[in-house]
């Protein structure tokens, strides 16, 4: 789901930037997806100028949210599932202009509209993820990260590339789960004890 995720988060972005310039319906987006480290690639460079290029630079599973029920019931079966993974986004959102006034206009604009808008589901962008389920558990929740000065230079050197005006994010607990059991059956109801049968009540 990290590409729905991703989705919804610039759908979000490009709406907003486009209400705020006053641009017309059918614009072209402002806010892209793209590898900030191949900025100095010609063929991939050319790509990404005058855009504000939405990275992702990191994944944290959210270890909290790790032990939890494993068996499910299903039309009257029982089902056992592998936990599904919860996933912690880290993100930037990169500001390639010509113009320095236009990158750090750009950055203001993505501040302000997270400040407003921090959780992000398919309900709340219907229509915007045409490959999931309406009903499936998409949910992505914007923080804002603020990095010192030595982790922007650390960040910027792993990026190989030049320091651009820049802001970071970190979109919590994206789901990432594969429908499907790896056993199941019916419910327990008698249990043989040295030969005698127990029976059992019905779980709820």
């Amino acid at each position: 789901m990290l590409v729905e995720a991703i989705t919804l988060l610039l759908s979000g972005v490009n709406q907003y930037i486009h209400a705020v310039d006053g641009n017309p319906v059918g614009s072209a987006d402002v806010a892209i997806w793209g590898n900030v480290s191949q900025l100095e690639h010609p063929e991939i460079g050319t790509t990404l100028e005058n855009q504000l290029i939405l990275s992702l630079i990191n994944l944290e599973e959210e270890a909290t949210l790790k032990n939890g029920p494993a068996a499910f019931r299903n039309n009257g079966q029982i089902e056992y599932r592998h936990r599904p993974v919860h996933l912690n986004l880290f993100l930037i959102f990169a500001a390639n202009y010509t113009n320095y006034n236009t990158a750090l206009q750009r950055i203001d604009q993505v501040v302000t509209y997270f400040q407003s808008h921090k959780n992000f589901d398919l309900a709340g962008f219907p229509g915007v993820v045409t490959t999931l389920n309406p009903a499936s558990e998409l949910s992505v929740a914007m923080e804002l990260i603020s990095l010192s000065l030595e982790e922007i230079n650390h960040l910027w050197g792993s990026l190989g590339g030049k320091e651009l005006p820049f802001v970071a994010y970190r979109g919590r607990l994206v789901v990432l789960e594969e429908d499907r059991s790896v056993a199941g059956g019916g419910d327990i109801r008698e249990i043989s004890v040295t030969g005698q049968t127990i029976a059992t009540q019905e779980a709820g």
